[in-house]
């Protein structure tokens, strides 16, 4: 609906998914452009992502989180995954940063999964964050 209560028309000629190897392609275009580049901003604005579910497949998304690390030795990731390891695996450009981002403190992994946490133990990971960013 607009602002005079009336039903908006679809303006794509046809449904359009953002899957596949070309994501860094339409990264580029209509929408997806839109949320990459608000993807983009709000980085810039944290410090600290606690992150749980992302599979680390995509290469355009992967190398913001690998240029906002480096950009920032403030800039951190909580990641919570079962096998936090495994991430490594799924990307070359991951693969080769796993270890320094493990060692400078960039990537804080904490195995288990978001529904294996409660809120208490979020705000402690995020001290926990804030205290190895402030060295």
């Amino acid at each position: 609906m607009n602002g005079e209560q009336r039903q908006l028309g679809l303006r794509l000629r046809s449904p359009s998914f953002l899957t596949g190897v070309n994501k860094a392609i339409a990264y580029q275009r209509g929408i997806y452009a839109d949320a990459h580049f608000r993807f983009h901003d709000v980085l810039r604005q944290c410090p600290v992502i606690v992150m749980s579910g992302y599979g680390w497949g995509d290469t355009a998304i992967n190398w913001r989180f690998d240029t906002w690390l480096d950009q920032n030795r403030r800039n951190t990731i909580v990641l919570l995954h079962r096998r936090p390891e495994e991430i490594a695996k799924r990307s070359v450009i991951v693969e080769s940063a796993y270890d320094y981002w493990i060692r400078s403190r960039h990537l804080l992994p904490v195995p288990k999964w978001l529904s294996e946490v409660s809120m208490s133990d979020i705000d402690e990971l995020l001290r926990q964050a804030s205290r190895d960013s402030a060295r």
